[in-house]
């Protein structure tokens, strides 16, 4: 357990922050010191920066670029710049900030600490990791309890929803990014979702759903995602450019497959044989005679981890289906077979828009 013990010479706030002002004085720029030294002038500087429409944060970094990195605690400043901003003080208001003792947040025990930063709402947790070294390994070490992220873009706005106020960004069950309408902006966006990725480092997640066009660009989102602990991975929209997503690890070790659009299937299916279920919409595509028999040789009689496949909206004949995996059959519009092979048996039914293949797995495994 890690302490913090802060030791002054005197118990006073305000004579502590008066020896700072004054210790200070020394190092600031002459032509600034005069403000400084002078509260009712600082105070005016203060409601400038609120006048101008500036938030309190941003108020105070641009004060600081100015009179100096410490020229007034932040704490301090906010108390200033809110109490002018609604009227509860003027710039010649007697300053009632230092009236009572006040606890240094980082002279709490560090579980004192992460009781209080685990209050925090997602956004505001965000914040307080990038305030200072302590707060950021608090967060990161602390279980997460949060289960659920989805980005939702649309015309207007950026939407982030979690499954509650608990937020880590880095052991999850889901992590989604939603992309309802195309946009003019659509790179600009990709590259702000990126930069959010980057600042939280890798994402431990369970299941991933990336709702996007271009398959360079998914490709780049999932490489924030921790390959080993990835089992779900669901892609819309899927672009004809396939290399840089297959050859990822994050697809190699995902377990569970769903694509919405599959252009060239037949390239594709060479990618497919470690997955245990895939789910493919096809969106109208064709899957033809070729495809099948592709599918039969490199994921039917190769794979050992393959269980389920179901297809929809897909273009397919019937009659090719069944003479794949069995030629004695009378096929018809809808119906199911079952096809042996040295590498299991498969139960296959299909209908007019799509079909699924199930292994049978042996009860005794």
């Amino acid at each position: 357990m890690k302490f913090q013990i802060h030791l002054f010479l005197d118990t006073s706030p305000a004579l502590r922050s008066l020896f700072q002002i004054v210790k200070m004085s020394d190092q600031i720029d002459p032509k600034v010191k005069c403000i400084v030294m002078d509260p009712r002038a600082l105070r005016i500087c203060v409601l400038f920066q609120h006048l101008q429409g500036i938030e309190v944060f941003n108020a105070y970094k641009a004060m600081s670029k100015v009179f100096g990195d410490h020229f007034m605690e932040y704490r301090h400043f906010e108390y200033w710049y809110m109490g002018l901003a609604n009227g509860s003080l003027t710039v010649d208001s007697y300053d009632r900030f230092h009236t009572s003792e006040r606890k240094e947040f980082t002279g709490l025990f560090t579980d004192v600490q992460a009781m209080i930063l685990d209050k925090l709402n997602p956004i505001d947790l965000f914040a307080a990791r990038a305030v200072c070294r302590d707060f950021k390994d608090i967060i990161d070490n602390q279980k997460s309890t949060l289960k659920k992220i989805m980005m939702n873009l649309d015309e207007t706005r950026v939407d982030l929803e979690t499954n509650n106020s608990q937020i880590r960004g880095l052991n999850l069950d889901c992590f989604e990014v939603n992309i309802m309408v195309w946009m003019d902006e659509w790179y600009r966006i990709f590259l702000a979702i990126k930069g959010v990725l980057e600042s939280i480092g890798i994402l431990s997640a369970k299941s991933v759903l990336i709702n996007w066009d271009d398959t360079y660009e998914i490709a780049e989102l999932l490489q924030h995602v921790k390959p080993e602990v990835l089992e779900d991975l669901t892609i819309k929209c899927l672009g004809s450019e396939r290399e840089n997503l297959v050859g990822l690890e994050q697809w190699k070790k995902a377990k569970n497959l769903k694509l919405s659009k599959v252009p060239h299937f037949s390239i594709i299916v060479k990618h497919l044989n470690h997955f245990k279920s895939m789910n493919f919409d096809f969106v109208g595509e064709s899957f033809s005679r070729d495809d099948i028999i592709k599918f039969r040789d490199e994921v039917l009689l190769k794979s050992t981890n393959f269980e389920y496949f179901t297809s929809e909206n897909v273009k397919f004949s019937a009659r090719l289906l069944v003479k794949v995996f069995d030629l004695h059959s009378t096929p018809s519009s809808s119906g199911s077979i079952v096809y042996k092979s040295k590498n299991g048996t498969f139960d296959i039914a299909y209908h007019p828009n799509g079909f699924t293949i199930k292994k049978k797995i042996d009860s005794n495994h």
